[in-house]
């Protein structure tokens, strides 16, 4: 029975593994690799041989789950890169109202690895950001409605380390961010932000009566989340997906309706929140059912919580409207709290305020061994664990004044005709060398936070020029150490010009003896403009091919096409052509001989002919010439007649 029972099992997975071509062993080594470039068999049984999409190995995990248990879980392990990110499957029978990242039983999925690493412990969430991404096969045309869905039973389900963004509300579905029904999923290392939300909330949790939702999260960021418009002063503003831009407005003016929500704890939910921070949402932190009964510790809710208190149990935190005691400090001005890294959305503690070292250690170490913030800077650095998702960094301030406020200069360059678009500078690259030397590096990120590919040299040494050959919005980043400053947003763009007319071919024609020599246009346009100039100053417009009739000297033309474009070329008119008069010189006559002449000058190209009385008598081939005594005239021609 054993024999078959064994069988039977190899046989099923054969079949799963030819389905989604992950290997065998996937199941065994309990490692599942994701690596969204990589290029070798994509088996998903190493780094080289990765799956390239998050779908597939969950896909792969669903068949299986049977497999996986509380002490031998899957582990995916998935690669993270600024320059790209993850998003659930849609096609092939699945709906973009039905496309999620659908967590398993007993699957553990891990983000923050660069892709060369052994050891979960050698992972950086923060250095290797892990995006899921809300934007249908990571394009921005629309965008998913649950990214995450936790439903039923879990077991030690967990997903740490990863950002997700660019999700918004489908057909009212409630949990734009994560939605978890029953169970107890673990949610660790994460950050919610640049989501659109509503009264659909961006994190839902419910459960019933029979089967409580239990989930935790564990140093937790939910921030810069953008609410529908009509869920905050009910226009009824058509918020259709596809025409959706993350670019809204955060606004929570006071006074005004509100009602998105950036949590919401249904009935029966017993959400745990230990080392999060809510901020900057636009909307409501959260909202509590009256069965429902949450747990929160060393967290950051600074805008509205509605619920009764009493169900909540509140414990050394910063929580708006919470009961005092308990370790818990009064709200304070978010300006005054937090240091913002706007690029990241990450928000460390201000020195010597009010949440540093005023958190439980302990109620952070009975659910989480982790060693480190979400920052991936140690948790604990001095005496008691601080408030929120970030440690305090005491050198955070100081070494951040190292780093010169960056300021992009765009400057226009080329003209509309030859082509030509605006080119960036950092105005102030020399105020950087002290910490070039000390190894500062910069990237530029377009405006929907991918970072911009370049060739060679990002920043020119000498001139402080950006190199990148793509069009659009962006910001440069300067990173130094453990801190980062962006820039203003600037705009490169390119034009191509209308383009000039070509420079006029001109054909010289020689002098004669009549008239000045000439020149012809070749490629003459008739709807073109010409303009003549002699000593830069126009002369003459021209409206045929020939320039004739010109004085003698040096002229440029012009031409004009019907953008205004221009080109030009010059030429020299050479006068006409003159014959220095032969001069003859009469030579002593002989006795009983003829008289004889010589021609001071003799030149064999041109044609010298002896007149008497204006008759050509002959041609003289030579210098020197006999005739009889008389009054003679010599003539000489060349060429062209003269």
């Amino acid at each position: 029975m054993k024999a078959i029972l064994t069988a039977v099992i190899a046989m099923l997975v054969s079949v799963g593994t030819a389905q989604t071509g992950v290997s065998n062993n996937v199941l065994t080594k309990r490692i599942c690799y994701v690596k969204k470039d990589a290029k070798g068999s994509n088996t998903g049984e190493s780094w080289q041989d990765a799956l390239t999409e998050l779908s597939t190995a969950l896909d792969f995990a669903k068949a299986h789950q049977k497999e996986f248990t509380e002490k031998e879980p899957l582990q995916i392990w998935v690669a993270g890169s600024a320059n790209y990110s993850y998003s659930p499957k849609v096609g092939d029978a699945v709906a973009i109202d039905k496309a999620t990242f659908a967590m398993v039983k007993n699957v553990k999925i891990y983000g923050g690895f660069a892709g060369k690493e052994t050891a979960l412990q050698e992972r950086n969430w923060y250095a290797n950001p892990t995006v899921l991404s809300g934007r249908v096969n990571n394009a921005g045309v629309a965008h998913i409605g649950r990214l995450i869905t936790s439903e039923g039973a879990m077991g030690v389900a967990t997903l740490d380390g990863f950002r997700l963004k660019y999700a918004a509300p489908i057909n009212g579905k409630k949990g734009v961010a994560i939605y978890v029904a029953n169970g107890s999923p673990r949610f660790e290392n994460c950050a919610i932000t640049d989501n659109l939300f509503g009264s659909e909330a961006l994190i839902y949790v419910k459960g019933t009566e029979r089967e409580r939702a239990t989930p935790i999260f564990i140093n937790l960021q939910v921030s810069d989340n953008t609410p529908k418009k009509e869920d905050i002063i009910g226009d009824n503003v058509d918020d259709n997906i596809d025409k959706w831009n993350l670019n809204q407005p955060n606004n929570g003016a006071d006074g005004l309706v509100m009602t998105p929500w950036a949590m919401e704890n249904d009935q029966y939910a017993d959400t745990q929140l230990i080392n999060a921070t809510f901020y900057n949402n636009g909307g409501n932190d959260l909202k509590v059912a009256p069965s429902a009964s949450p747990k929160i510790y060393n967290t950051v809710l600074l805008e509205r919580v509605d619920g009764n208190f009493k169900n909540i149990d509140v414990q050394y935190s910063m929580v708006n409207g919470a009961l005092s005691g308990n370790g818990n400090i009064p709200v304070e001005s978010p300006a005054g709290i937090f240091v913002s890294l706007s690029k990241d959305d990450k928000y460390y503690l201000r020195p010597k305020r009010s949440l540093i070292n005023a958190g439980n250690g302990g109620l952070y170490r009975s659910k989480s061994d982790n060693d480190f913030d979400l920052a991936h800077m140690p948790r604990i650095m001095e005496g008691r664990i601080d408030i929120g998702a970030y440690e305090f960094y005491k050198d955070y301030e100081s070494i951040c004044n190292e780093i010169p406020t960056p300021y992009v200069e765009t400057i226009p360059y080329g003209d509309a005709c030859s082509g030509g678009g605006m080119r960036a500078m950092l105005s102030n690259y020399n105020d950087y060398d002290k910490i070039n030397q000390k190894g500062a590096t910069y990237k530029v990120y377009d405006h929907q936070g991918k970072e911009v590919p370049y060739m060679g040299t990002l920043i020119e040494s000498y001139s402080g020029r950006i190199h990148i050959n793509q069009e659009g919005d962006f910001k440069l980043v300067v990173s130094y150490k453990s801190c980062e400053k962006e820039s203003n947003l600037f705009q490169i763009y390119y034009s191509r010009g209308a383009g000039k007319p070509n420079s006029p071919s001109l054909k010289p024609h020689p002098a004669t003896c009549d008239s000045n020599s000439w020149v012809e246009i070749q490629n003459y346009e008739s709807n073109y403009r010409y303009e003549l100039l002699k000593d830069n100053r126009v002369i003459n417009t021209i409206k045929n091919k020939d320039l004739v009739g010109l004085q003698e000297g040096s002229y440029e033309l012009k031409v004009y096409n019907d953008s205004g474009c221009d080109n030009s070329s010059s030429f020299r008119i050479e006068g006409r052509e003159k014959l220095e008069a032969p001069t003859v010189e009469p030579l002593p006559a002989e006795c009983g001989k003829k008289g004889s002449a010589r021609l001071t000058q003799f030149d064999r190209k041109l044609t010298y002919q002896l007149l008497l009385n204006g008759k050509v008598l002959r041609k003289l081939n030579s210098a020197e010439f006999t005739a009889d005594a008389g009054s003679y005239q010599v003539v000489v021609r060349n060429t062209n007649g003269c």
